[in-house]
C-alpha cells in the first residue's frame, strides 16, 4: 500500500513562516522514508533480475526484521547516508549498473551489496539470525548507524557476516572497530543526540571533501561547540531547537582542505549536513538552522511543488557570487528567513550584564539588520519571477508575512544603513561580475 503525505494548511503556514514544529518535522522525515522506501524496492527489484542473489537474501532479512519491529528498521532507513546510498543505487540502477558478478568499489554493484551491512544492523538490532555479504572498503566494512569493522591486510573486496543473537561478526578475523562517535547536550530538559560521522562512505556526497578519521581532541572541540551552539538554541529560540532535535541526525566533518565557514546539505539526505567546525557557538547554531532550513525545503518541495523546474531565469543572490537557478533561490531565501529569525530571537533576548552576551546581542542586531535586507531583496525577485505555482505563490505570500514582521522590528539608525550599503555594494558586484544590467 503507498502513503499519500499532506501537509496541514496550519503546518505549512508555520513551515513558510520559516519555522515549524516537531510534528511537522517528523511529517518530513516520514515523507522521505516512504520516499527512499519506493527507490530500495526499484533497486531490489532491477538487482535481483540482474542475478544479483546477495542482494535479494540482504532485502529478505531487512523485511523479517521490519516485521519484527518496524521503527527499529524505520530510524535505520532514515540514517542521512542511507538516503544518499539508495539515491545512488537508483542511478546506477538506471543506467545499467547493477549487472551480477563480484563489484568494484564505486560501482554500481558494489552499492547494491552494501545493503548486506544495513541489513545486518537491522537483524542485530530486531534479533534476526542471518548470513550476509558486504562491500570491503579500504579495509573497512561499514555498519550504518554502528561503525566499523576493520579487516586485516590483505583484505577481501568482500566480507562474509553472520548474525547470531543481536551480534554481528564478519566471516574474517577483524582487527579492530572503529565506533561512530555522537555529539549530545541536554540544556533545560531538552535532548539532542548527533552522530559526528567519519566513517560512512556515503556521506561523501555533498561535493567538498570530506575529513577522515577524526582525532580524539578534535571530537572534543566539536562536543564543545555542539553543546554551546545547543545551549544558545534553547536559550534563545527554544521552538527552533525543538524542530531540530526532532530531524537532526548526523554531521559529517569536512576536511581541512575545505574554506572555513563551509557547511552544506545534499538533497538526498534529510537529517545531516556536512561543516567545518565553526568558530564560535552563535555561528554554530545560525549554522545548524541554516542546513536544517535546507533539509526542511527539499522535503517540502517534494511534497508541494512550489515552482517551474523548467524555468530558465537566473537571479541575483546576495549571498552567492553566482546567477542561480529559481530553485537555488527558494532554498536560500528559505535558508536565510530562518537565519534572520533566529538573530532575531537573540537580539530581542532580555539584556543581562555579561559581557559576551552583550557581544552577542551586537552581533546579531547586524545579522538580522543584513539578512532581512538580502531576503527582502531575493524573496521580492521571486514573487516578480513568473516561475512559482500557484501553492508557491501562497508559500512565499506566508513567507512575505513573515518577512514584513521583521521588517518592521526597529533596528540602530547606524545598523540599519549599513545593512542597505552592504546589499547595494553587493548587487553593484553581482551585476558587474556576471556582465548583467541592472
Amino acid at each position: 500500500m503507498t502513503t499519500t503525505f499532506t501537509v496541514r494548511p496550519d503546518a505549512l503556514a508555520r513551515l513558510a513562516a520559516g519555522r515549524g514544529d516537531a510534528d511537522a518535522v517528523r511529517l518530513l522525515r516520514d515523507a522521505r522514508l516512504s520516499e527512499r522506501l519506493l527507490l530500495l524496492g526499484y533497486v531490489v527489484r532491477q538487482a535481483t533480475s540482474a542475478g544479483r542473489t546477495g542482494v535479494a537474501t540482504a532485502f529478505e532479512v531487512l523485511a523479517e526484521a521490519q516485521r519484527r519491529d518496524p521503527a527499529v528498521v524505520g530510524d535505520l532507513l532514515a540514517l542521512p547516508w542511507v538516503g544518499a546510498w539508495v539515491a545512488r543505487c537508483a542511478r546506477s540502477a538506471q543506467a545499467g549498473a547493477l549487472r551480477a558478478g563480484g563489484g568494484e568499489a564505486g560501482t554500481g554493484e558494489d552499492d547494491a551489496a552494501h545493503l548486506g551491512a544495513l541489513a545486518a544492523v537491522a537483524a542485530a538490532r530486531t534479533g534476526v539470525d542471518a548470513d550476509l555479504v558486504a562491500p570491503v572498503r579500504a579495509g573497512r566494512v561499514m555498519f550504518p548507524g554502528w561503525g566499523a569493522a576493520v579487516l586485516p591486510a590483505p583484505a577481501p573486496d568482500q566480507a562474509r557476516i553472520r548474525v547470531r543473537a543481536g551480534t554481528v561478526v564478519p566471516g574474517e578475523d577483524t582487527a579492530g572497530w572503529l565506533p561512530l562517535r555522537w555529539l549530545h547536550a541536554n540544556v533545560d530538559g531538552r535532548p539532542i543526540r548527533v552522530a559526528l560521522d567519519d566513517l560512512d562512505p556515503y556521506r561523501d556526497c555533498h561535493q567538498r571533501p570530506v575529513a577522515d578519521r577524526v582525532p580524539a581532541a578534535e571530537v572534543a572541540r566539536w562536543q564543545d561547540g555542539f553543546a554551546a551552539a545547543w545551549r544558545l538554541l534553547v536559550r534563545y529560540a527554544p521552538a527552533r531547537a525543538d524542530e531540530i532535535a526532532a530531524g537532526l541526525a548526523a554531521l559529517v566533518p569536512l576536511s581541512a582542505t575545505a574554506a572555513a565557514g563551509t557547511s552544506v546539505t545534499c538533497d538526498d539526505t534529510f537529517g545531516g549536513c556536512a561543516l567545518t567546525l565553526p568558530v564560535h557557538p552563535a555561528v554554530f547554531a545560525a549554522t545548524l538552522v541554516h542546513e536544517f532550513q535546507h533539509a526542511k525545503m527539499s522535503a517540502i518541495r517534494r511534497l508541494v511543488p512550489l515552482y517551474d523546474r523548467d524555468a530558465a531565469g537566473r537571479f541575483h543572490a546576495p549571498w552567492r557570487p553566482d546567477p542561480r537557478p529559481v530553485g537555488a533561490l527558494v532554498q536560500g531565501v528559505y535558508a536565510f528567513l530562518g537565519v534572520a529569525d533566529f538573530w532575531r530571537s537573540v537580539r530581542a533576548a532580555p539584556q543581562v550584564r555579561d559581557r559576551a552576551a552583550s557581544s552577542l546581542r551586537d552581533r546579531a542586531e547586524q545579522e538580522f539588520a543584513d539578512l532581512r535586507e538580502q531576503v527582502r531583496h531575493a524573496h521580492g525577485a521571486l514573487v516578480r519571477s513568473g516561475c512559482l505555482t500557484p501553492a508557491g505563490e501562497i508559500f512565499h505570500a506566508r513567507m512575505g508575512v513573515a518577512l514584513d514582521a521583521m521588517l518592521a522590528e526597529p533596528v540602530p539608525p547606524g545598523v540599519a544603513c549599513r545593512a542597505r550599503r552592504r546589499l547595494a555594494r553587493n548587487r553593484v558586484a553581482w551585476h558587474v561580475r556576471n556582465r548583467v544590467l541592472p
